[in-house]
């Protein structure tokens, strides 16, 4: 009873705000086309610079409200029960348990997330339960932790969130569209301004709500601790996967080379950078922030305040890795990469092993760079780095060439930390050291034996920042052998 009470009262709040922006531009509309006729009719005149720009704004108006038909796009390749039982077994098992049907279509996404939707037809109807389940998210959760998240979104599915969703979405939508069509210099922006504001404001309130009532649902039927590690997860690796995809993956994609996604990104977490970052990230989160009145999800530390109050359950004796659910990964990451990159264009791209990226991609782009300030370089040695990075404006004005873009003090000087990292990396690797490079960790010449090690870039910042001084390093050169070690050379 409480259930149907609250779904009819957040339904009845998105049917008024739905009606009341259509009367908003029906009126708004209305107006317009009667500002002309009424000129006629009383005053018997005509502007027609007013007249053409009233019936201008009001067509725009009416055409940018007629609602249009959802042509849902596959986020994914789609997963088949056939190719991953184990998986459907898991969603079979949280619809079930959640008494609620299972999606039509699941799909595997590149996202640190999953969700559901209702998707095709118009405001709705007509539509069909799809979910969206990101590999990346399967890889650091647990299986415990995963069908928590599962659960949680089926909750949405339990309150009627996704029938409410494409009301909410598509207003939301004719809204922007409207104040795009509308142009920025448009004084009709200021009514539709105003009510979308009102409508963001109230409609992501509801959805906060929302996600609270998902949370409850998912914790009492997986136990809080499974909700509370699936959403630490979330919160906590989405930054760490955007950092994998864009500084680890992009560039040997651009290369024209594919790598193994998913072990990578293992790697990547497996990384202590990557632990830091990740513990600084819900320490960050867990510090009490409050939601923003424009959020649709509450905070961190507020969903796991509002869990707090349930009970606590005895985790599984075996709780193994979420990716299991998924057999054969490297054929789906390929099924991936052509669903991002296109047909034709990830045929073109060829495999290559992490342990080859520094070597076969890096390499190349970091010597390029050294010659094309061989001129800066030719002079420097390994021990004069401290010098140049200890004064990053004076070593970055020698740099600017004729024709480089125009950048701002902190681009050249990063451009300058790079340039003379990877000035000591190529330097090194002429020596004979060896060339490591993994996704999540410093960039690393071994020589061989192993008798030292040195990280060029990690190097560099360093004594940019003062972290490592002079006399250290100079030290730390001369144990190496490499103090008068030649950066320019060709």
């Amino acid at each position: 009873m409480a259930k149907s009470s609250s779904l009819a009262f957040r339904a009845s709040i998105a049917v008024a705000l739905l009606v009341g922006f259509y009367v908003l531009a029906i009126a708004i509309a209305a107006v317009l086309a009667y500002i002309p006729y009424a000129e006629w009719n009383y005053a018997h005149r005509l502007h027609i610079k007013l007249t053409l720009g009233c019936i201008a704004g009001a067509a725009i108006i009416l055409w940018s409200i007629v609602p249009r038909i959802d042509r849902f796009v596959a986020p994914g390749p789609e997963l088949r029960p056939d190719r991953h039982p184990e998986m459907f077994k898991a969603i079979r098992e949280v619809a079930e348990r959640t008494k609620q049907d299972a999606p039509a279509s699941v799909y595997i996404v590149q996202e640190m997330n999953a969700w559901v939707a209702q998707r095709g037809g118009v405001m709705g109807i007509g539509s069909s339960r799809v979910m969206g389940i990101g590999l990346p998210l399967l890889q650091v959760t647990t299986t415990s932790q995963f069908k928590a998240i599962l659960a949680h979104e089926f909750g949405h599915y339990d309150g009627g969130d996704t029938s409410l969703g494409p009301w909410i979405y598509k207003t939301r939508q004719t809204i922007g569209r409207t104040l795009e069509n509308l142009g920025d210099d448009s004084w009709l922006q200021k009514p539709f301004r105003w009510y979308g504001n009102l409508f963001l404001r109230i409609t992501h309130a509801i959805s906060r709500q929302q996600e609270y009532n998902a949370d409850r649902l998912s914790a009492r039927i997986y136990g809080r601790d499974a909700a509370v590690g699936g959403l630490k997860a979330v919160y906590g690796h989405s930054a760490s996967f955007q950092r994998y995809w864009y500084n680890e993956v992009a560039p040997v994609l651009d290369a024209g080379r594919k790598p193994p996604l998913a072990e990578g990104f293992q790697r990547f977490v497996a990384a202590p950078l990557t632990a830091a970052a990740f513990s600084a990230t819900l320490e960050e989160e867990l510090k009490g922030r409050e939601a923003d009145p424009y959020d649709t999800h509450p905070s961190l530390v507020e969903r796991m305040e509002a869990l707090s109050s349930l009970p606590a359950r005895r985790p599984p004796q075996s709780d193994p890795s979420a990716v299991l659910l998924l057999r054969d990964v490297p054929s789906l990451e390929a099924e991936m990469l052509t669903h991002l990159a296109g047909e034709g264009n990830a045929a073109d791209l060829k495999p290559i092993h992490w342990d080859a990226v520094g070597s076969d991609i890096y390499l190349p782009i970091w010597e390029q760079v050294v010659a094309k300030h061989a001129a800066v370089m030719q002079a420097m040695t390994a021990g004069a780095i401290a010098d140049a990075a200890a004064d990053l404006p004076a070593f970055s004005g020698k740099l600017v060439q004729k024709g480089d873009p125009v950048t701002s003090d902190d681009e050249r000087k990063w451009a300058a930390l790079g340039l003379l990292g990877a000035a000591f990396a190529v330097a090194l690797h002429r020596q004979g050291w060896t060339l490591h490079v993994t996704p999540g960790e410093e960039v690393l010449l071994a020589r061989q034996g192993g008798k030292a090690s040195v990280q060029p870039f990690a190097v560099a910042r360093k004594l940019a920042d003062g972290s490592l001084n002079r006399e250290d390093w100079q030290r730390q050169c001369s144990e190496a052998g490499i103090a008068d070690m030649p950066l320019g050379q060709g």
